[in-house]
């Protein structure tokens, strides 16, 4: 098995997972995750870098939502030329 295949594994139980380790296990896991967390001056985070299968795998869900959104915005645009030729 290889990294993206432990990745997607990992990220398919990850809450199941989180909740039953305990608060080192949990840092332990954040920390394969991610490698760093980007926090303001006020506190917040504001970004994050994460290892490699996951920034793969982000990406991959991005781009997927992202696909979704330009297909849901031409059925929107074909609809309305339907509907306007038929009236």
């Amino acid at each position: 098995m290889d990294d993206l295949d432990l990745a997607i594994l990992l990220l398919s139980n990850i809450a199941t997972l989180y909740h039953r380790l305990n608060e080192k296990n949990r840092a332990f896991l954040l920390q394969i995750l991610v490698n760093r967390i980007i926090v303001s001056y006020d506190g917040l985070i504001i970004g994050q870098d994460l290892h490699s299968p996951f920034t793969y795998l982000l990406k991959v869900y991005e781009g997927l939502q992202d696909s979704k959104r330009q297909l849901n915005r031409s059925e929107q645009v074909g609809l309305g030329v339907l509907e306007r030729s038929l009236s």
